[in-house]
C-alpha cells in the first residue's frame, strides 16, 4: 500500500479503537488486544485504508466493501 508510518502507538483511548493521521501517525487503543481476531483485523485494515483515503466517503466505502464485502 506504500504507506510511510512515522509513529505507531498503543495507548488508552476513550472513544475509538484506532486512529491515523495523514502525517503517518498510527494509534491503537490498548484494548485492541482483547478483541476477537477478526474484529481486530477489521480495525487495522480500516485504519490502513485511511492512509490513502482520509474520510469515509464513497471511495473509502468501495475499498472497504471490496475487502470485507
Amino acid at each position: 500500500m506504500d504507506i510511510d508510518v512515522k509513529a505507531l502507538a498503543i495507548r488508552p483511548m476513550t472513544n475509538q479503537m484506532a486512529s491515523c493521521s495523514t502525517d503517518g501517525n498510527w494509534n491503537f487503543n490498548k484494548r485492541i488486544a482483547d478483541l476477537d481476531k477478526e474484529i481486530a483485523i477489521y480495525v487495522i485494515v480500516h485504519e490502513l485504508l485511511h492512509f490513502n483515503v482520509p474520510n469515509h466517503g464513497k471511495l473509502w466505502k468501495k475499498l472497504n466493501d471490496c475487502l470485507f464485502g
